[in-house]
This record gives structure tokens, C-alpha cells and sequence, in this order.
């Protein structure tokens, strides 16, 4: 195969319009061997949070000395980010290779295989074939119906924060959403629940219960922020949090945001199952390091000093309010300029409804000098010309422009925040988005001199 064409295979049949179901994956890795059932995995679902914990946990397992496979979705910037060992992603050589192999087995089919199916079975060939003790494997949408649950039952399932997103497929309530993350659960296995609303909390509860699976739920009390780090350190060195949590004190997370340590919370809970039921000896100093120098871009990151420019995937309501709560936490008494884009079927207008509210409340001194609308490259992406009418309602209409494409956007962002010294750039509504800046500021458009980063 080529380059072209696993790109053509793997972007080919889209999930949307096709019956949600286990039977093509397992008929699909039937046919390969079934490379899955000599890997242990640690499957995470949930609305958000579920990169940042495969993250952080994927970094603490390798600084451990085990091999680990991670399983994510979507990708920023190229294909070969959903696969990696140890951090290291998968070579293009070895991807052709296998999505050969899958797409031979997957022309056996009646009925043939989605996109995201066809990736978790190339996950599950590049696990076993590069011998990984332990796979942590991220859920694509949902988790009862999602192609990466015909697992068995996981060392650990991870069921992060959740909102409402995917209505259509996954149901219009809390708890809906909830019985179809939950759905990961398998008999007897072992569950850590990111502490949230109760109706997600019962329903899961309820699974749990019903499946005999042990629940441990973290314990925001026990959640204390000491050092939230700063933006303005010139030093180049990156802003750390700083907490405690249960026994652990003084532990420094790379990751910015109140929600990326109760999201450590969920990781540190799960640490404590795998060495006390699983066997696992993960030192203290590989949980810690791990969460020093965890990295995962397009969250709160910041890519540039001078000017600030900090670029976040926030795509849906809750997201976006943990963006907020980051804006309010770091920026306050800043001048900013936003850059929007989203997909047309996102909730939008909550999103700006939720970064409205805190970027006009006079209370948290912030000042929004510009707000710049653009349509990321993508089919689904929100007309440039209906996201700009929908800031106008909501922001003064007379700091709102259309920008006619993502590097547009950013060039035109850019220059405003140099012409007023102490302005910071803030990019948010879609990881889309996200990746198309990742690889625009790879290419110079941000300048690296002066103290950027």
C-alpha cells in the first residue's frame, strides 16, 4: 500500500449512517488472530479527560519499565499520533504495513468495517507485534457500542467527566450518556469514576453493582491545590501545578487547569489498583515524574511567550468550561484576543454563552479586545459567516471579525496582539482547529526568537 492509500482506507467509511455494534470488530479481528486477547489494557471513556488521563498514565507506566501501548482519538496533526509505544509513534513504514494486513481481512467482510474500527484493529496488530505489557486504550464515542470494548475484562476502567455530546447517538440525558460510557464495565473488573454529578454517579454505581465490579470514586475533599503556576515565568521553563491528593503531597503536574488535577485524581486512583490488586510496581518517583513531564498538546498549551498565545481543543460545553475556568484562573486582568472555530454540530452557542460569561463579567478583570472568527479545513466546520453572526450576539459586534481561513485567523491575531504589549491570544473551540495551529506554528508562523516557546 501506499501513503494515499491507507489515508483513502482509513478516512473511507465513516461511522455516521452505520449501525452501531460489536459483530464487524469481531469479525474483523477473528480474521487477523485476534491480536487483542494476549494484551492487558486500561480503557478510559468519558466526554473529557480521557487523553489527559491516557496521558499522564501512559507516561508513569513507561518511566516504570513497562512497555505501554496508547490508544487515542482523534489525532491533531497526522494519523500515526493514535498509535504509540513509550511515546514514540507508530513509523508510516509500519502503518502501511498493517493497514495492508487489515485492509486484506477486512475485503472478507459482507459487511465491511468502519474507519474507527479499522484503526483499533490496527492498534490491537501494532500492541502485540510490539510485545506491550500494558495498553492504555481510549473509547472512540460512547463505550457500550464502541469498537475498542470487544475487549475482555480490563485491568482497570477509567470513566471520566461527562457531559451531553453526541445526543443523537448516545442520548439526551446524563444518565443516557452514562449507561453508554459505562457500558466499558465488564463482570468482576475494577472501575475508578471521576467524581461528578449524581445522576452520572448512580447510574454507574448501578452498573457497577450489577456487574459485581469494584467502584472507587475520588474524592475531590481530598483535592488540594497549593501552587497553581504562573504564565509569566520568562525563564522558559513550563508552568507546573502544584497539589496534594490522599497520602501524596507536594505533587507537580504539568498539565494546566482545576480540572487536570482532578483528572490526575482519577490517574493516581488507578495507580493505587494496579499495584494493590494487580501486581503492578510502579515507584513513587515514576508517578511523580510522570506527572512533571506529561505532555499533551491543544490543552490550555502554551505555544508562544511573545506575545502569549495559548491554544486549547475545548469543543464541546464542558470543555469549554473547564477552558473558563482556566481563563479565570490564569488570565485575570489581561487583555485578550479569542480565535474561534468550531463544527457546525457542536453546541456553540453554549460555548460562547459559557466564555461570555466570564470574559465580560467586569469581576474577573478581563478585557476582550478582538474576537476573530474562522472555519477550520473540515467539511463539518461552522461557516465563518454563521460563528461570527453567533459572537455577535453576544460579545459587541464592533470587536468581531471574519477571518477567511485558520492561518488567516492566526496571522491576523498575532499582529494585533504585537501592536499592544501585554495582550495574550487565546484559541479554543475545536481540536480541528487545534491541529491546523499545532502545524502552523511548526512552520514559523509563530516566531521562536525573543523567549517563545
Amino acid at each position: 500500500m501506499t501513503w494515499d492509500e491507507v489515508t483513502g482506507l482509513l478516512h473511507g467509511a465513516d461511522w455516521k449512517g452505520m449501525k452501531a455494534g460489536l459483530t464487524r470488530i469481531r469479525e474483523l479481528l477473528s480474521l487477523l488472530g485476534n491480536p487483542e486477547r494476549g494484551l492487558r489494557f486500561v480503557h478510559i471513556a468519558g466526554t473529557n479527560g480521557k487523553g489527559s488521563a491516557a496521558a499522564m498514565l501512559s507516561c508513569m507506566l513507561t518511566l516504570a519499565g513497562y512497555r505501554t501501548g496508547r490508544y487515542i482519538s482523534p489525532h491533531l496533526m497526522s494519523m500515526n499520533e493514535r498509535f504509540s509505544v513509550d511515546g514514540e509513534e507508530i513509523s508510516d513504514d509500519f502503518l502501511i504495513e498493517l493497514a495492508g494486513r487489515v485492509r486484506l481481512a477486512a475485503e472478507q467482510m459482507d459487511e465491511k468495517p468502519s474507519n474507527f474500527e479499522l484503526l483499533t484493529a490496527i492498534s490491537f496488530l501494532y500492541f502485540a507485534a510490539s510485545r506491550c505489557d500494558v495498553v492504555v486504550l481510549e473509547v472512540g464515542l460512547g463505550g457500550r457500542l464502541d469498537a475498542t470494548n470487544v475487549i475482555e475484562t480490563p485491568l482497570v476502567s477509567l470513566i471520566m467527566n461527562i457531559g451531553l455530546e453526541h445526543t443523537k447517538e448516545l442520548g439526551d440525558t446524563l444518565a443516557q450518556i452514562a449507561f453508554e460510557k459505562g457500558g466499558i464495565i465488564k463482570q468482576d473488573g475494577d472501575v475508578v469514576l471521576y467524581h461528578q454529578s449524581e445522576d452520572v454517579m448512580r447510574t454507574i454505581g448501578e452498573i457497577c453493582k450489577e456487574r459485581k465490579a469494584s467502584l472507587t470514586v475520588t474524592k475531590p475533599s481530598l483535592l488540594t491545590l497549593t501552587d497553581q503556576g504562573t504564565l509569566d515565568d520568562d525563564t522558559g521553563k513550563a508552568p507546573l501545578q502544584v497539589f496534594s491528593y490522599r497520602e501524596r503531597h507536594d505533587v507537580r503536574l504539568s498539565l494546566l487547569g482545576a480540572h487536570q488535577i482532578r483528572n490526575a485524581a482519577v490517574v493516581l486512583d488507578t495507580i493505587s489498583l494496579l499495584t494493590g490488586r494487580h501486581g503492578f510496581h510502579i515507584p513513587e518517583e515514576a508517578v511523580r515524574k510522570g506527572l512533571s513531564l506529561v505532555k499533551w498538546p491543544g490543552r490550555f498549551q502554551v505555544l508562544s511567550r511573545h506575545p502569549l498565545f495559548l491554544l486549547d481543543g475545548a469543543h464541546n460545553p464542558n470543555g469549554t468550561q473547564a477552558l473558563a475556568d482556566c481563563v479565570r484562573q490564569y488570565l485575570s486582568g489581561r487583555r485578550l484576543i479569542l480565535l474561534m472555530g468550531v463544527m457546525a454540530d457542536k453546541d456553540y452557542g453554549e460555548m460562547l454563552d459559557i466564555m461570555a460569561s466570564v470574559c465580560m463579567d467586569p469581576d474577573n478583570r478581563i478585557t476582550v479586545s478582538r474576537f476573530l472568527a474562522q472555519a477550520p479545513d473540515e467539511s463539518r466546520a461552522l461557516s465563518t459567516k454563521e460563528l461570527k453572526r453567533a459572537i455577535g450576539e453576544r460579545f459587541p459586534e464592533s470587536m468581531v471579525e471574519a477571518c477567511e481561513s485558520v492561518q488567516a485567523g492566526m496571522e491576523r491575531a498575532l499582529a494585533l496582539a504585537r501592536e499592544d504589549a501585554g495582550t495574550a491570544v487565546l484559541a479554543f473551540g475545536s481540536l480541528y482547529q487545534a491541529g491546523e495551529i499545532l502545524e502552523l506554528s511548526t512552520s514559523g508562523i509563530i516566531d521562536k526568537e525573543n523567549g517563545n516557546t
